[in-house]
């Protein structure tokens, strides 16, 4: 006789997996990538691993944790919760040349006391988020050296009123930043903005 788990058993059973490991389950079947997608098996997936992440309220990180190279990757509602859970205290994430793969996520809006943001040299992909326009406290961004395409979302920029310096150019395949020059400004800054948010000048790093 055959005999079938009620889903409800196999989500008790399935949400022991180490958040680390979840994506090498997705091809195992549908109802386990259903799982993955889904914000309520996701949350108690992370808040029950939760105290293997580190130092939870973090105000600055140097260097990722494994889990936080993971936010890089996971589905959606995966991002948001670590970001909830993990991610939201920091104001210094300092994560250049660390190797790290995926795409920069939209849950980034969620990190609301995040100052300086540098992600250089790692291998990124796709776009940069819109979302990083909700960073009301950011004063530097570091993209250089990825593999970012797509337009670089500008006006959403201009809402950070503490920004200053971004610098995100460099290395990747960004549409629309714009080439001039500015004297007495490091060549390596790509965007120069002043106090209160507006763009003054964009250039090639």
């Amino acid at each position: 006789m055959d005999y079938i788990i009620p889903l409800e058993i196999l989500e008790l059973i399935l949400v022991w997996i180490d958040p680390k490991h979840v994506l090498r389950y997705r091809r195992v079947s549908k109802v386990f990538n259903s799982f993955l997608l889904n914000r309520h098996f996701a949350r108690a997936n992370l808040q029950l691993h939760k105290s293997k992440y580190g130092t939870l309220n973090r105000e600055s990180s140097i260097e990722p944790t494994d889990y936080d190279r993971c936010w890089f990757v996971w589905p959606k509602a995966y991002q948001e919760i670590y970001a909830d859970i993990a991610l939201k205290t920091l104001t210094l994430v300092f994560w250049g040349d660390q190797n790290i793969h995926g795409t920069i996520p939209r849950a980034i809006g969620r990190l609301q006391n995040l100052q300086q943001l540098y992600l250089h040299r790692n291998m990124l992909t796709g776009e940069i988020p819109a979302e990083i326009g909700e960073l009301e406290s950011l004063g530097t961004i570091n993209f250089r050296h990825n593999r970012l395409r797509g337009n670089v979302p500008l006006i959403r920029f201009g809402n950070l009123r503490n920004l200053i310096f971004a610098y995100i150019s460099a290395g990747n395949s960004l549409c629309n930043v714009a080439s001039s020059s500015l004297s007495g400004v490091h060549e390596t800054v790509c965007a120069v903005f002043r106090k209160d948010g507006i763009l003054v000048e964009v250039l090639v790093g």
